[in-house]
């Protein structure tokens, strides 16, 4: 998912994790979510409780201390919140299992190779239960340009690209406009954010 501030990114990433809990996966269902840097996720914490908060009630909680640094739920699932600063730090989770993989800022990371090196831990914990790798981004970043060849952009945003050998890969497009509830309840945000833009573009 790419696209302007304000247009929920965040909260579609954790809502795409949150699709298959209480489906009975339980504790099979485990999802990891990476920042370059773990105080990064400070705000998708924020975002998390809040939404999770709302959904589950007392079914959910997250656990603040950076050894935890996760969302539970009582039925068993659990999001880990973790850095992932370099291709070096993948050893952490070398060996490790999760279904779901999630990138925050995709384009915060300089090259692709700590986002690929982590697709080999994106496996199933037990038999039928989907996998998935997910992504969001603005378009602006160190990584700006491998990201927009890697999902060849902006030519085939909304449509799936296949290549023999690759999982298949899409980018969905997200605006600011489409965000109905900020814009109503803050009508001056997109004046906020031409204001901070550097170009009008």
């Amino acid at each position: 998912m790419d696209g302007n501030r304000g247009s929920g990114k965040s909260e579609l990433l954790l809502v795409d994790y949150a699709r298959e809990v209480g489906k009975g996966w339980g504790a099979a269902w485990r999802g990891i979510l990476f920042r370059k840097q773990l105080g990064d996720l400070d705000e998708m914490v924020r975002k998390a409780e809040s939404l999770f908060g709302m959904l589950y009630g007392d079914g959910f909680r997250f656990l603040h201390s950076k050894s935890d640094y996760r969302c539970v739920w009582k039925t068993g699932e659990e999001l880990l919140f973790r850095h992932l600063a370099n291709l070096e730090e993948y050893s952490e989770y070398h060996g490790h299992q999760y279904p779901w993989i999630g990138f925050e800022e995709l384009t915060q990371w300089e090259d692709d190779k700590p986002y690929r090196k982590m697709f080999s831990c994106c496996r199933p914990t037990m038999q039928g239960i989907p996998t998935r790798v997910r992504a969001n981004t603005n378009p602006s970043g160190i990584g700006h340009n491998w990201v927009k060849k890697r999902f060849q952009l902006p030519k085939m945003h909304g449509r799936v690209i296949r290549k023999p050998g690759e999982e298949a890969r899409v980018a969905i497009r997200l605006d600011l406009l489409e965000n109905f509830i900020l814009l109503h309840t803050d009508p001056g945000y997109i004046n906020r954010i031409r204001m901070a833009a550097s170009s009008p573009a």
